[in-house]
């Protein structure tokens, strides 16, 4: 097992306020180390039990057989489907299934860091919420009931987040080390450096980050992985979710079918609102996609807390009384 204290792990924290519903993102925190607290073996426990909580996929993926139905499974952004893939790729000799590695490591890493953040942000998002139901007056026993049940949603969205991220770090840096050695094969290939810039965003080493970038642009200006890693950038770097929002938009233009850029513009919405419609687009595209499956759930319940929210104020304001009332889901 890799030393986790080597691995820095880009990790951005940056919770919606949704007292209105509508919040810009707060820049993205530098890089930590989640290695205290869990093994990976209890990380991998957190993260399993989880899912198995979870919508089940519609359509499971085959294993790979060959490098290109490796790709397509690269393509899909599914957590699910990159162990087995990661696996066939360990059989495979050669520059094109060193580099495919790579990718899908880095891949892995940054789907449990996208949902980890997903997570991260609904439950702060819940958490407003539930401040705002423990005020009122004389709850009913049903009320109390339905406080503790979003209490154990937002513990456990607390907690699969950092499981997340301490399995992300593991997935990271097996994949910045494969780029290394595809860099060493084929120095002069653009690929090599695309897959070694995602490994240093991802650690936050901006640096090498932007030394790699130059590379890609001079080898392949028009490559839409550089798109995406402008995206990338704008958010984790410079905190700009707009412009982020803006370059994956350019990458989902050339590429209608970018999983990957999707998911981005998920985590980098604005607001509930907009990020509500964000997943639906996902969903629409990738219906299995964990971010659909794992965080899906909870960012319906906080856009459908906040759209009550913003009646009762628009009622209170008219002077029209608010029929019922807004409550948490039974069920985490």
């Amino acid at each position: 097992m890799k030393k986790l204290a080597q691995l820095a792990v880009a990790v951005t924290v940056s919770a919606v306020a949704v007292v209105s519903g509508c919040a810009t993102p707060q820049a993205p925190a530098p890089a930590v180390h989640r290695s205290a607290g869990l093994t990976l073996a209890e990380a991998q426990a957190v993260v399993t039990a989880f899912e198995a909580r979870q919508v089940a996929p519609q359509k499971a993926l085959a294993a790979p057989t060959d490098l290109k139905s490796a790709l397509e499974i690269l393509k899909t952004d599914r957590i699910d489907a990159f162990p087995s893939t990661v696996a066939y790729l360990r059989t495979q000799e050669g520059y094109d299934a060193l580099a495919l590695k790579a990718q899908i490591e880095l891949a892995w890493g940054e789907a449990e860091l996208t949902v980890a953040e997903v997570l991260a942000q609904t439950a702060t998002q819940l958490e407003q919420n539930l401040r705002g139901w423990e005020v009122r007056k004389d709850p009913t026993d049903a009320d109390k009931k339905k406080i503790e049940t979003e209490k154990e949603r937002i513990t456990l969205y607390r907690e699969t987040d950092e499981a997340l991220r301490l399995l992300a770090a593991e997935h990271v840096g097996t994949g910045a080390e494969d780029a290394d050695k595809v860099i060493g094969e084929k120095p002069g290939d653009y690929v090599g450096y695309r897959i070694a810039a995602d490994a240093a965003r991802l650690r936050n080493q901006w640096t090498e980050f932007t030394s790699n970038v130059a590379k890609v642009e001079a080898a392949k200006p028009d490559s839409n992985g550089l798109k995406f890693l402008r995206g990338v950038e704008a958010y984790m770097r410079d905190g700009d979710a707009r412009e982020a929002a803006t370059h994956f938009r350019a990458a989902l233009a050339a590429d209608p079918g970018f999983v990957r850029a999707q998911a981005q513009l998920v985590l980098v919405a604005p607001n509930v609102f907009e990020q509500h419609k964000e997943l639906l687009k996902l969903k629409e595209m990738a219906p299995d996609h964990q971010i659909v499956r794992w965080a899906g759930p909870g960012i319906e319940l906080a856009h459908t807390a906040a759209r009550e929210r913003q009646q009762a104020i628009q009622d209170a304001i008219t002077g029209r009384p608010t029929p019922g009332g807004g409550g948490p889901a039974a069920k985490p």
